[in-house]
């Protein structure tokens, strides 16, 4: 009885060890595939010149919009951490 048990529970240690595997593999290959399609085709073919200056206007608003963004995200971070602070340093006295 003890015998088959123990066979038992390692078979299933076994099956939940190759689960795991498949998860991250399955991850990894989601990771990689995003990463493809983030990345650019060399096959399209290169934009004019007017298409490359709107381009870069584009991606100079979106830097800035990405910019104020990441700057109110620390903000927010660091007023979250002074009132984290305070919190604890009242719970002290």
């Amino acid at each position: 009885e003890t015998k088959r048990r123990r066979k038992d529970e390692k078979r299933l240690r076994k099956e939940e060890k190759r689960q795991r595997r498949e998860e991250r593999h399955r991850r990894k290959l989601e990771r990689r595939e995003s990463k493809q399609k983030a990345k650019p085709v060399d096959t399209v073919t290169p934009p004019s010149d007017l298409d490359e200056d709107q381009d870069a206007a584009h991606e100079l608003s979106d830097a800035r919009e990405t910019e104020s963004e990441q700057k109110k995200l620390e903000f927010e971070l660091r007023a979250r951490a002074l009132e984290s602070l305070r919190a604890k340093k009242a719970t002290n006295r």
